[in-house]
C-alpha cells in the first residue's frame, strides 16, 4: 500500500510536482527476442537517408493543471469505471499513449488528476492529465523510453490530495521475424512481437551483391496488434539469388520517429525454370500466364512464334503488370515456342522457354432424326479457335443442285448444331451428304473438318396436316418447317355438291391457316400440294365433319316469379344465342326475344322474370336460336320443355323515396323503384305541397 502525504497546494501548480510521494516500484519490464539487434546508427546508415529521426518533444495545454474550486458540498461519491481491483490506479500501454484508469470511488464534487513524467532528466517534460468523469484519461508519451512515474491525486474544493504513485516502463522497441518462401519468387516476412506503441512496420531490403543498389522498401499489412506482413518478390532484386538482408523498422508513437527494430538475412535460391510460364489455346490465339510479382517487379517480353520456317513469324509481346496477355494465331499448325525475357540491369535475360501444340482441326458429328421431315446435325470436339460453323449439304441424286449451307448454333457445352428440313431439299429420299466447315481464327479461314452421310426415308404421308374447326372456319396447321422452305397451297371443300365450293389457300411460313365454311354441314376435304420443281405435289389428305348444330336446355327454377335458362354443348361456329319465350296462356301475345350472356365454359344464359309476362302463372314456353357462321344465317338450334311458374302472392307496389333534399336550393328527388312482384309503371305523377 502507497504511503500519501496529503498536503495543501495553491491553486496554481507549477510543473514540478513537491508532494512528498513514496512509492514501490511496482512497473513491469518487457523485452522482445531479436534474431539480430542492429543499432539504430547502424541501421540509418545502412538505408541512407530513409529513416530520419523525427522525434519531437511532446508539449500539451495540459502541463498546468488548474485546480477549480467547486461550490459544490455534496459528498457523494462516484464509482470508476476500472475493474475490481486494489491497484488504486492502472496504467497500460496503448498505441498513442498510455492507458490510465482510476479505480476506486470519486467523491462528490472531486476531479482526479494525474502528474505524469518520465526518468530521463527530472520532471522537465512533466505533463498534468484531468480524468473524466469515469477516471479515465490517456497520456502521451514524451520522447523517451525507460521508465514513466504516474501521481494520482484529488482535487476536491480546490484541496489537492496524494492517492497513489506507480510507474510503468516503456521498453526500448524490439521484434522478432520469420521469413518463409510463399512462391518460386516470392517470399513472406512475418513480424512479431511488435510493441503496441509501434503504429506501422516497413522493411528495407536488398541483396548483398553490390551494396544497396537494389534497396526496396516494402510497407507491410498490419495483421494483428503486434503482428505485420509483407511479401517481397526477387523480382525486385533483380531476380538475384544468394544473401538478402531484411531490415525491420517501425514508427515509434514514443519518439515520433522511424525506428529500427531489428535486422535479419535469408539465402535466396533462385534458378532459371523458377520463373512458371503457362499456355493454352485461346479462341484468338494462345494465352499466356506468368506469375504477377515478376511482371509487376521488372519489364517482361514474350518472343511467340511457330516452329514452321523457322522466326519468320516471331512477335515479341511486352507483359501487362497482370502478368497475362494472349499472342494471335501467326497462320500455321503446330509447335509454337514462347520464350520468355525479364530486363535485368539494361539487358535481356532469358526467364522461362515453354512450348504449345495448336493441331489441325477435326470434329465430331452426329444426325438424329428430330421429326418426319427434320434431322440434327450436331458438332462436337471442336477446338476452341474454330469459332462459327458451317455444314453445307445436298442430296445424291442430280449432284449439287439442292446444296444448302446452314450456319450452326453453338450450345452451352460448346457444341454446334443445325437442325434443316427435307422441304429445303424437295422432300427428297436417298442419300443425304453433310460436310461440316468451321472458320479458324489460326488462318483466318473456312477450313473443311468432316464429310459424313445418311439415309433420309421421306415418304407421302409423313408431312402431319391437322384441320379443327373455330369460330370463322376450319383451322389448319401443318410443319412450319415444311410452309417455310417450299411454297404450299391448302385445297378445301364441302362433299355436297362435289368442287362447286373448293377454295385454294396460300400456306404462311408459320403453317397455320383459316379455311372459311362454304355454308354447308358435313364433311370437308382438305388436300395439301406442295410447289416442288415447279410442279404441283401432293404431300397430305384429310378431312373434318361439320355437323349441324345441336345444343342442350336445362331451364331451373330461381324463385316463384324467375327461372334461369342455361345452353350448353354450343358448337364453336354458333353466336349470339337468343331465347324468346313466351307463355301458353293466349299464344304469343306477351313473347319475348332474351339475348343469352356467353359464359367463359362456352355456355350461354340468362334469368327471365315473370314481370314481364304479365305475372301470367302457368306453362312458360323457352326456344334456342343462334347465328351461325357455317351458313351465315340465324337458325333455330333447340325447343326445350319450358317451365311452369305459379304464384299466388299479391303483387306489391312500386316503392316510394325521397332522396338529396337541399331545402336552401328547394330541390328533392322522388325516387319510384319497381320489384320483381310490383307490375310495370306506366307513367309517373307527383303531387307536392308545402
Amino acid at each position: 500500500q502507497t504511503d500519501i502525504q496529503e498536503q495543501e497546494v495553491s491553486d496554481s501548480t507549477t510543473d514540478s510536482e513537491t508532494l512528498e510521494i513514496s512509492s514501490s516500484d511496482n512497473s513491469e519490464s518487457s523485452q522482445a527476442t531479436t534474431d539480430t539487434k542492429v543499432s539504430d546508427s547502424e541501421m540509418a546508415e545502412q538505408t541512407e537517408d530513409k529513416a530520419a529521426d523525427t522525434q519531437d518533444s511532446v508539449q500539451t495545454d495540459e502541463q498546468q493543471a488548474t485546480v477549480e474550486e467547486t461550490t459544490d458540498n455534496t459528498t457523494v461519491e462516484r464509482g470508476a469505471t476500472g475493474n475490481a481491483t486494489n491497484e488504486v490506479t492502472s496504467v497500460s500501454l496503448a498505441s498513442n499513449g498510455f492507458n490510465l484508469q482510476y479505480n476506486q470511488a470519486i467523491a462528490g464534487g472531486a476531479k482526479i488528476m494525474f502528474a505524469v513524467w518520465s526518468d530521463v532528466n527530472g520532471q522537465d517534460d512533466l505533463v498534468w492529465y484531468t480524468a473524466d468523469s469515469n477516471g479515465k484519461a490517456t497520456a502521451k508519451y514524451t520522447g523517451s523510453y525507460g521508465k514513466y512515474n504516474v501521481h494520482t491525486y484529488q482535487n476536491l474544493n480546490g484541496k489537492m490530495t496524494g492517492l497513489n504513485g506507480t510507474t510503468i516502463d516503456v521498453p526500448k522497441p524490439s521484434a522478432k521475424v520469420s521469413i518463409t518462401k510463399a512462391s518460386a519468387t516470392t517470399y513472406k516476412v512475418t513480424v512479431t512481437d511488435v510493441p503496441v506503441y509501434i503504429t506501422s512496420v516497413t522493411l528495407p531490403t536488398w541483396t548483398e551483391n553490390k551494396g544497396q543498389d537494389d534497396i526496396q522498401w516494402y510497407k507491410t499489412t498490419k495483421g494483428s496488434t503486434t503482428t505485420y506482413s509483407a511479401t517481397i518478390s526477387i523480382a525486385e532484386h533483380n531476380l538475384e539469388s544468394g544473401k538478402y538482408n531484411v531490415h525491420v523498422y517501425g514508427t515509434s508513437a514514443v519518439t515520433n520517429s522511424l525506428t529500427g527494430l531489428l535486422g535479419t538475412s535469408f539465402q535466396g535460391d533462385y534458378a532459371f525454370g523458377d520463373v512458371t510460364v503457362s499456355a493454352s489455346l485461346g479462341q484468338t490465339g494462345i494465352n499466356i500466364t506468368m506469375p504477377s510479382d515478376v511482371s509487376q517487379g521488372m519489364t517482361v517480353y514474350h518472343a511467340v512464334w511457330s516452329v514452321k520456317n523457322d522466326q519468320d513469324d516471331i512477335v515479341w509481346y511486352k507483359v501487362p503488370s497482370n502478368g497475362q496477355l494472349t499472342a494471335k494465331y501467326t497462320g500455321d499448325y503446330g509447335t509454337y515456342l514462347i520464350h520468355t525475357y525479364g530486363v535485368v540491369n539494361g539487358h535481356m535475360v532469358c526467364l522461362s522457354a515453354t512450348s504449345i501444340d495448336v493441331p489441325t482441326p477435326t470434329v465430331k458429328a452426329t444426325i438424329t432424326k428430330e421429326s418426319a421431315t427434320t434431322y440434327k446435325v450436331t458438332v462436337t470436339d471442336v477446338p476452341v479457335y474454330i469459332d462459327s460453323i458451317q455444314v453445307p449439304t445436298w442430296t445424291e441424286a442430280n449432284g449439287q443442285d439442292d446444296i444448302q449451307w446452314y450456319k450452326a448454333t453453338k450450345a452451352a457445352d460448346g457444341s454446334y448444331y443445325v437442325i434443316f428440313s427435307e422441304a429445303t431439299h424437295n422432300l427428297e429420299s436417298g442419300t443425304y451428304n453433310v460436310h461440316v466447315y468451321g472458320n479458324s481464327r489460326v488462318t483466318n479461314s473456312l477450313t473443311g473438318l468432316l464429310g459424313t452421310k445418311f439415309t433420309a426415308d421421306y415418304q407421302y404421308g409423313d408431312v402431319q396436316v391437322q384441320a379443327s374447326l373455330g369460330e370463322k372456319g376450319i383451322n389448319i396447321t401443318m410443319p412450319s418447317d415444311v410452309s417455310t422452305n417450299l411454297t404450299v397451297y391448302h385445297a378445301v371443300w364441302s362433299a355436297t355438291n362435289d368442287q362447286d365450293d373448293i377454295v385454294w389457300y396460300k400456306v404462311n411460313s408459320s403453317g397455320t391457316t383459316t379455311a372459311a365454311y362454304t355454308g354447308d354441314y358435313g364433311t370437308y376435304l382438305i388436300h395439301t400440294y406442295a410447289v416442288v420443281k415447279g410442279q404441283m405435289q401432293i404431300i397430305s389428305a384429310t378431312s373434318i365433319a361439320v355437323p349441324k348444330p345441336e345444343v342442350t336446355v336445362t331451364i331451373t327454377k330461381v324463385s316463384d316469379t324467375s327461372a334461369k335458362v342455361t345452353v350448353t354443348d354450343v358448337p364453336v361456329y354458333i353466336h349470339d344465342i337468343q331465347l324468346p319465350t313466351w307463355t301458353s296462356k293466349n299464344n304469343q301475345d306477351d313473347i319475348k326475344w332474351y339475348k343469352a350472356t356467353k359464359q367463359a365454359d362456352g355456355s350461354y344464359t340468362y334469368t327471365f322474370y315473370a314481370k314481364n309476362h304479365n305475372f301470367e302463372s302457368g306453362h312458360y314456353n323457352v326456344h334456342v336460336y343462334g347465328t351461325s357462321e357455317v351458313t351465315h344465317s340465324f337458325v333455330a338450334l333447340s325447343g326445350s320443355e319450358g317451365i311452369d311458374l305459379t304464384f299466388n302472392q299479391s303483387l306489391t307496389n312500386p316503392t316510394v323515396t325521397v332522396q338529396n333534399q337541399n331545402a336552401t336550393n328547394g330541390i328533392l328527388q322522388v325516387v319510384i323503384a319497381e320489384t320483381e312482384t310490383s307490375k310495370d309503371i306506366a307513367g309517373v305523377s307527383v303531387a307536392a305541397w308545402s
